[in-house]
């Protein structure tokens, strides 16, 4: 049986000490299991306070999420910008260590909405510019015990990585604590076959989550989530699976998120049906 978590972010942002005193409690009623816990700016959350209250409730930190707007680029950036991103994701991974989250997951190689084209040779370098980039926080990462999932994000929200396959390629030579955060949202948007793709994904999973097809929660949607579990399964995957989605209440999160209109009756409603199709199909 997976662990079954939630983002925060499907009910505020900023994702802080004062949301989270009020979310924790909340989310551990509802049934959940786990939590990820987003880092929109260093310091919203303190990492001490958030496991003392996650251990108070029953909940684990699934893992932490690194948010990238724009400013924080590991590629095709001034150096003082990829030193400034660099900074981020160290701060990312020693607030995972302190609250006992064992992944630091997303897009870290450049903001979201960011694209530009790239020939096979410039998509090399760039490839090549992260690797250098992320090598001093793997390697900080692996010292403390985290991994990094790395996010392959849609074509409207970045060109750097898009599938699986360039995300494989772009970790490539990294440790082996660096691997891929699975999103279904975009790889079912950007995968032929998105159930071949997570088992060609298989030993590099770190960390998965998922939401509809429409961004709201899974089973009120068109994908084939019991494939996709058994496939899941069949990868050796262990770790959580946590529902990801967003309040339309707030226009930052709302407008970089895409999201114009209510995806259920309730926030409220999102995250329980998703839990209560996924407790179903996962027995």
């Amino acid at each position: 049986m997976y662990a079954i978590g939630v983002n925060p972010w499907v009910w505020a942002s900023p994702v802080d000490d004062k949301a989270l005193a009020e979310l924790i409690p909340r989310i551990a009623a509802f049934g959940f299991d786990a939590i990820e816990l987003p880092i929109e700016q260093p310091g919203d959350w303190d990492p001490i306070r958030t496991r003392d209250l996650l251990a108070e409730h029953g909940l684990v930190a699934a893992g932490v999420c690194a948010v990238t707007p724009p400013g924080r680029e590991l590629v095709d950036a001034a150096p003082a910008v990829v030193e400034s991103t660099v900074a981020y994701l160290k701060g990312c991974v020693a607030s995972a260590a302190a609250v006992g989250a064992g992944c630091v997951g997303g897009p870290a190689y450049a903001s979201v909405g960011r694209t530009w084209r790239m020939s096979p040779t410039a998509r090399a370098a760039c490839y090549a510019d992260f690797r250098r980039a992320l090598a001093p926080v793997a390697e900080q990462a692996g010292e403390l015990g985290v991994s990094i999932g790395v996010e392959a994000l849609n074509r409207y929200e970045t060109s750097v990585v898009n599938t699986i396959e360039q995300t494989i390629e772009l970790i490539d030579g990294l440790p082996p604590n660096v691997g891929i955060m699975i999103d279904t949202y975009h790889m079912n948007i950007e995968e032929a076959d998105p159930y071949a793709a997570l088992a060609v994904a298989g030993r590099h999973i770190k960390h998965v989550q998922v939401s509809g097809t429409n961004r709201g929660a899974p089973g009120a949607d068109h994908f084939d989530w019991p494939r996709f579990f058994t496939v899941l399964r069949d990868t050796g995957y262990q770790g959580a699976i946590c529902i990801e989605s967003f309040t339309a209440e707030n226009e930052a999160i709302a407008t970089a998120a895409a999201i114009w209109r209510p995806l259920a009756p309730s926030q409220d409603r999102l995250a329980t049906d998703g839990l209560r199709y996924l407790r179903e199909i996962l027995g």
